[in-house]
């Protein structure tokens, strides 16, 4: 089965996309992350995503080299406001589906910041969930466009993520789309990938992704990273 796989980043990847080969299927990796900041730190990670594709010989789909209006995530963001309370109204963000040309230098859609931050501004407690939705969402669309027959997703290893509810928004989205979702708790597999990732050097990140991730981080920490 063609599976188009939505990885967050490497070390998270390794099992994901282990298991489902292993299992017999034609694996894809897709990364799409906008909540990734600052840029060096999603360049790292997107790098550690194609590390392990490239040792497992998966390809890999990068979205902010897809056609601008095909990484465009508007739609998705939208939609999946309906669940949340509406702070006040999100300004508007320039969509690279406009007939106008993008500013010189500006950059890809699934890699600007802004519509991101944008979104979760007054929902910052519910912000996971929504983060998470709107990558599966986007997931689904290009495999639907790009003829893969099922998805996945490298979050379902992670042991920081509410994992059921990442399960019920895949579930929810296959049964919407007519995709199949591929399930398996890849947390049970948590050390090997740990192993794996240090044996081949692959950056380990120290926060989700999202800069209020890095700042829960440290506040943890007691501030100890700035002398707190």
């Amino acid at each position: 089965m063609r599976v188009l796989t939505h990885l967050c980043c490497g070390p998270c990847g390794i099992m994901a996309l282990r298991r489902l080969l292993a299992a017999g299927h034609e694996v894809t990796g897709f990364f799409f992350n906008p909540n990734i900041h600052p840029l060096a730190e999603y360049l790292r990670r997107r790098e550690g995503a194609a590390a392990v594709c490239r040792r497992l010989r998966a390809p890999l789909l990068a979205a902010d080299a897809l056609p601008r209006w095909e990484q465009d995530w508007e739609e998705e963001g939208r939609a999946a406001l309906a669940a949340y309370p509406q702070p006040p109204e999100i300004a508007p963000c320039a969509s690279p589906r406009t007939t106008r040309p993008p500013p010189s230098g500006s950059l890809p859609p699934a890699v600007d910041p802004r519509f991101w931050l944008r979104l979760m501004a007054g929902r910052e407690a519910e912000r996971c969930p929504l983060c998470q939705g709107i990558r599966l969402a986007v997931t689904v669309r290009i495999a639907l466009k790009r003829g893969f027959e099922a998805f996945s997703s490298s979050l379902l290893y992670s042991r920081h993520q509410d994992h059921e509810g990442i399960r019920r928004t895949a579930e929810s989205l296959a049964a919407s789309s007519g995709l199949r979702f591929i399930y398996e708790d890849w947390r049970l597999f948590w050390q090997e990938g740990v192993d794996l990732s240090r044996a081949w050097g692959i950056y380990r990140q120290q926060y989700c992704g999202c800069l209020y991730s890095e700042y829960d981080r440290y506040a943890r920490d007691g501030g100890k990273a700035w002398g707190g």
